[in-house]
């Protein structure tokens, strides 16, 4: 497993030199043809905390579902931070006039659902590049993160089961992602990243024919692409002194 952690790590050296810049001038007041204050600011004479998250349902014919994420991000450094986040996702779906294996007909029926649920670390190094940040509100960043999911899924076996009846999943990935945060008040930002990743998944599949459980296990690993939008809060938790003329 050791080697999903290997793709953050490059961004150490990010952040050694990010530790070694000297104080930089104040901008808590910016100019007046530059009216925006931006999070995660190197350039500032602050720090940063922040609160992430959504809540996204949907419905489609029988189906339906709801994901949740919530995410805490603190600013270790003036233009780095270090985060938590959790994320949910919850689904059902049926069928209408499905017939049982005893061979009753129901209005609804052949039941399935699915729970996903994670937990994220992340590491975020935001750019200075203050022309962007004053004149458009837009502060952006390359996130680095490792992740812990899982999946279970089934089927009702009161009715026939054309595939499996119960699957487990764990899913262990590391990814690399660009993004940015975007102001749309004074702290109220979207936050939208988007990236590659690499996921291992450790598989248990359970299949139920004639009353028999038979199961199999495997340990697929693939790549992937990640597009995450979310509604963003921050403020400030401490000021530096401003930096002398």
């Amino acid at each position: 497993m050791n080697r999903f952690f290997i793709v953050p790590l490059f961004l150490l050296f990010l952040s050694a030199g990010a530790m070694a810049q000297k104080p930089a001038k104040d901008t808590t007041h910016p100019a007046a043809d530059t009216p925006y204050e931006t999070p995660y600011d190197p350039a500032a004479n602050y720090r940063t905390w922040s609160i992430k998250g959504k809540a996204l349902p949907w419905l489609f014919g029988n189906a339906g579902g709801i994901s949740f994420f919530l995410g805490f991000e603190y600013g270790f450094a003036k233009n780095q931070s270090i985060g938590i986040d959790g994320f949910a996702y919850f689904e059902e779906a049926s069928n209408d006039m499905a017939k049982d294996t005893a061979g009753v007909t129901h209005e609804v029926g052949d039941y399935w659902n699915s729970t996903e649920k994670a937990i994220l670390l992340d590491y975020r190094y935001y750019f200075n590049f203050q022309r962007l940040r004053r004149r458009a509100g837009i502060a952006p960043y390359i996130l680095a993160y490792v992740r812990d999911g899982w999946i279970d899924r089934s089927y009702d076996p009161l009715y026939p089961l054309t595939s499996y009846w119960q699957d487990h999943e764990r899913h262990y990935s590391a990814g690399l992602q660009f993004g940015a945060s975007i102001r749309a008040d004074r702290h109220w930002n979207f936050d939208i990243n988007f990236g590659l990743f690499e996921k291992e998944k450790v598989i248990h599949t359970e299949f139920l024919t004639h009353g028999v459980v038979t199961s199999t296990n495997w340990r697929p690993v693939e790549m992937g692409f990640r597009l995450s939008v979310n509604l963003f809060w921050w403020w400030s938790i401490h000021r530096y002194p401003a930096a002398a003329p």
